[in-house]
């Protein structure tokens, strides 16, 4: 089933009147400090800054490879996509032309940040480790060592 556009003006109409009423500090979709057009900005630099700190431990994790590595890569993926998804839904369906400019251009803040990570290879490098370092792969769960593959093969096609 698909969210047709009213449907899902109305659900973003509901979310957003929340924070009016009092009845959550959480945020539209339940996003921390996402309350108003001029929001969007902040949550989106507070986004990209949380992605490169994390970008940056990574790079340190080349020479010293475990299994945190994919555990960072998977918090930097959700920390990325949390923010690129809540944008995404806000730019197509929000009632209100204000944010759907903001959540747009906050989008577009957030999307540069992930093609650049999606293209790093020292990423690619930190994953690399990770599968040929003998002590860490053996080490690795069945769930673990698809996804490590599946990170590799994900910044192999980007680019990285």
């Amino acid at each position: 089933n698909t969210l047709t556009q009213p449907m899902a003006s109305r659900l973003v109409s509901r979310l957003t009147t929340r924070r009016y009423s009092g009845a959550t500090a959480a945020g539209i979709c339940n996003l921390t400090g996402l309350n108003a057009p001029d929001d969007c900005e902040q949550v989106a630099v507070q986004a990209v800054a949380r992605c490169k700190n994390l970008v940056s431990s990574l790079r340190a994790r080349v020479s010293l490879p475990s299994v945190g590595v994919l555990y960072e890569l998977d918090e930097l993926s959700r920390t990325a996509c949390r923010v690129l998804d809540t944008f995404e839904l806000l730019r197509n369906v929000h009632p209100n032309p204000e944010f759907t400019a903001a959540a747009n251009d906050a989008y577009n803040s957030v999307a540069s940040c992930v093609h650049a990570i999606n293209t790093d290879h020292s990423l690619h490098a930190a994953v690399t480790a990770v599968l040929q370092t003998e002590r860490v792969s053996r080490a690795l769960g069945s769930e673990e060592l698809r996804l490590a593959c599946a990170l590799r093969a994900e910044l192999e096609h980007d680019g990285a």
